[in-house]
This record gives structure tokens, sequence and C-alpha cells, in this order.
């Protein structure tokens, strides 16, 4: 079914130090959004989410990545681990069956960082 009226807002709970969310670049659209968070030296944390309904894609890069079976909050997910050492984003997605989404923090970082990240997730309680 298409989504449900305006998209609800999800944050990340915690960061790395140094990263804030850059608000220029962030995205809402119509049952898909993306969040982009920053450090001074241009780090960026991509956090996005999309309800799953017809006419909806993702698209991951998996070349030269392991495919790593994860859980998120008791969620199964997937971490498409990175094997490049210099720089390359690794993503992690799993899907909310309950809220119907799908979502996806991809970051230059290492499997535990990402996954504490992704676990941080919640519903926000302050509309922005």
């Amino acid at each position: 079914e298409d989504a449900p009226g305006e998209m609800p807002r999800y944050e990340l709970g915690e960061l790395p130090e140094g990263f804030v969310e850059n608000l220029e670049s962030q995205f809402v659209g119509t049952g898909m959004t993306a969040h982009f968070y920053e450090n001074e030296k241009g780090d960026v944390i991509l956090f996005e989410y999309i309800y799953m309904q017809q006419g909806a894609s993702s698209n991951f890069g998996i070349e030269n990545a392991d495919i790593i079976p994860v859980t998120v909050n008791g969620l199964e997910g997937q971490l498409y681990l990175t094997r490049d050492t210099e720089g390359a984003d690794s993503t992690i997605t799993w899907i909310v069956p309950d809220e119907n989404m799908l979502f996806a923090v991809s970051a230059a970082l290492n499997a535990n960082d990402i996954l504490h990240i992704a676990e941080s997730v919640s519903l926000s309680k302050i509309e922005k």
C-alpha cells in the first residue's frame, strides 16, 4: 500500500564524537527520508528510511563487500561490510515489519560502530 500521510521523523541517538546533522542536505520525500551527519573532516554518516510500498526501491553497493547477517534491536538485518580499508562506506539495513519501514545507515566505520548507531535509531519525540 502507499505510505500513509507524512513521513515520521526518526533520529540517531548515538553518533561518533564530532558528527552533527546537516539539515541543508536532508531529503524528506513521499515514502523516503535521508539524513546526513557530518564532522569537520567531511566524513558522512547517511541515515535513510523508506516505506515498503509498491514502487519503492533501495540500492546498496555490495561489490567488494562481505554480507554479514546481523540483529538490530531483535530484528534481522544485513551488514554490507566493505573490504576497502580507506574511507569506503559500509551499510547496515534492517526492516521493522510493524512500521512497514526499511532502515539503512551507511558510513566509513567498523562493524561494531555502525551496528551501535543502528541500534540507537528511535522515533523523534520532537517534530523538527
